[in-house]
Order: structure tokens, then C-alpha cells, then sequence
């Protein structure tokens, strides 16, 4: 399923867009509709504020931009470690003057719609181990985020000067991704201000992002028979009864697929450009692989990389 570019009279493309779940794009959707509905009719209450929960490399930031981007909505991304500075008070004035920016490209009709996404927000201002920084930047930051949820058509910026003056704004969805709501502040999480949104794909939902991942490979098997080998050994490994996999270890399994051929143009070739043009032969044409070797690929990535073994936890 792909959405319609409804917030633009641009056409995209979606043909080659990576498979959304139809429970994710429904959940994106309805929130971003919502809040450009109350844009235009102010006594409509929703959240603005959408926090979509689940384990790391679950694709949360990737499918929230994605979608986004089918329904035609301008995006600024957020990374949370932006939040930390060592000058205090400078990630609250940037966050304060990119939620006007975009405001006033929708007030300016330059854009119809616009919304800010924040990637791994509780990494910056969650509360891990009964540890918390209680830092300037994450008591601005928390405080300016509720700020935007209760009236998010006036906002205060700071002039050249540091004092704070009002303007008025549009209404600015804004999605943010995390591991666990439960570490976050929980005035900030209160509904009315944030919906929560649990990510965990199902095993049918798993599959089709699969297929999408290795389309124009062909595998002696499905790529699902790829997860469940892996699932398998990850178990062992952990010796836990882990229930699922992050998406990027398969998007790291594809990329690693031509590391060998890579490795061989780079020793003969006489340019970059040589081996750029040699990659591009290789990929677009159909290449045939084993699952076996699939499976070994992905426990040596499994190895390489500890983040994988704990990242159920």
C-alpha cells in the first residue's frame, strides 16, 4: 500500500518506496491529518505531538520520514543527540526556530503542510538506570516540547538580544522515535499532548518489509526463511528467548552482498569512477544467491556487531 501525495500537487514516485506497514502508515497519517484539520479549525483537540516506541533498528525514523515523504509533507529531521551542547540554551533557540521556520512556510503558503521528526529523543532526555541529567539544555528542551503541545499557534523565540518574544504559528506536527516512553518525563507523554505509538512489527508485516529489502535478488528461499535461521542463532548466542530481529541487520546483509566484488574492482581498477560504473552493472542486473550463505553472512555481522545481541533488551 502507498499513500497519496495529498499535501502536494507534486507527483511522487512510490514505485521504488521501501514497504510500510499499513499499521504504521495508518497511525502517520491520522495524526498528520488531524493536526492540519486543527490548523483550520482551532476548537479541534489533538495531540501534537506523535512518540513511536519500539527497539532500535525497528526502522521507525526510516518509515516515519517515508511516509512523510508519499503524503507529500515537508520534513526537518532532529537527531537527539543534537540536544546535547555544551552551550546551554542553544538547542531550545534552534528547536524554537525550526518549528517557526516551518510555520511560516505553511502561514506563507510556500509549503501546505510541514512537520519536524526527532530521532532517539529519550537518548537525550530520557531517564535511564534512575540515572537522569538534570542539565539546562534537558530541562529547556522538555519544558520548550510541552510549550508547543499547549498552544502550539503562539510560540516564544529569542531576538538577537535573548529575550523572548511571541509569534504566531501554524501548527506543527511533530513525531519523535524512542526505545522506551517509560523513560521519558511523563507530563510531557500525557495524553493530550503525545500519542504513544508501540512499534513492533508482526510477522506477516516482518515478511513484506523482507521482500521489499532483497527485491531483484533471487534466494534459493524466502527471505522470512533468512530471518527464522537467524532468529535461531541469535537465541543461541544470547541464550535468551529473543522474539524478533532489528530490520538493519538485513539492510546491513544486503549491502555487505557485493563487499567481495567490491574489494576485487577496488585492487584492479584504475578509478573510483571505474568501480562505480562496474557496482552499477552488478546491482541492476539480477544476481542469484544462497540462503546458507545469507545465514553465514548475517551471524558474522551478528558477531561484529554486539549492538544486534542486545538490542531485545
Amino acid at each position: 500500500m502507498n499513500l497519496k501525495a495529498i499535501f502536494t500537487t507534486t507527483t511522487i514516485d512510490v514505485s521504488e518506496s521501501p514497504f510500510i506497514p499499513e499499521r504504521f502508515q495508518r497511525e502517520e497519517s491520522l495524526h498528520i491529518f488531524k493536526n492540519y484539520h486543527a490548523n483550520k479549525e482551532h476548537s479541534f483537540k489533538t495531540p501534537l505531538i506523535l512518540a513511536i516506541s519500539g527497539a532500535p533498528g525497528m526502522g521507525k525514523s526510516f518509515q516515519a520520514e517515508a511516509v512523510l515523504n508519499n503524503l507529500g509533507v515537508n520534513s526537518f529531521l532532529i537527531s537527539g543527540a543534537e540536544f546535547e551542547n555544551e552551550n546551554a540554551g542553544r538547542p531550545v533557540k534552534n528547536l524554537r526556530n525550526i518549528y517557526k521556520s516551518i510555520s511560516d512556510d505553511v502561514l506563507f503558503k510556500t509549503i501546505k503542510m510541514g512537520a519536524i521528526i526527532i530521532d532517539d529523543i529519550d537518548a537525550a532526555l530520557g531517564q535511564w538506570d534512575g540515572l537522569v541529567q538534570y542539565t539546562m539544555n534537558r530541562q529547556h528542551l522538555i519544558k520548550t516540547l510541552i510549550d508547543f503541545a499547549d498552544n502550539p499557534y503562539l510560540i516564544s523565540i529569542y531576538d538577537d538580544d535573548d529575550t523572548l518574544q511571541k509569534y504566531p504559528t501554524s501548527r506543527i506536527p511533530i513525531i519523535v522515535t524512542l526505545n522506551d516512553e517509560t523513560k521519558m518525563y511523563e507530563p510531557l507523554m500525557r495524553n493530550g499532548r503525545t500519542t504513544v505509538f508501540p512499534w513492533i512489527p508482526k510477522p506477516e508485516e516482518i515478511e513484506s518489509i523482507l521482500e521489499r529489502i532483497f527485491n531483484g535478488i533471487n534466494l534459493d528461499k524466502s527471505p522470512y526463511y533468512l530471518y527464522e535461521q537467524l532468529l535461531a542463532i541469535m537465541r543461541g548466542l544470547t541464550n535468551e528467548d529473543t522474539q524478533s530481529l532489528p530490520i538493519s541487520l538485513f539492510s546491513d546483509i544486503r549491502s555487505s552482498l557485493y563487499d567481495d566484488f567490491i574489494w576485487q574492482q577496488i585492487r584492479s581498477a584504475e578509478s573510483f569512477d571505474t568501480i562505480s560504473n562496474q557496482f552499477n552493472k552488478k546491482v541492476n542486473s539480477v544476481q542469484s544467491f544462497k540462503c546458507s550463505d545469507l545465514v553465514e553472512l548475517g551471524k558474522l555481522l551478528l558477531h561484529k556487531n554486539k549492538n544486534y545481541l542486545s538490542f531485545d533488551k
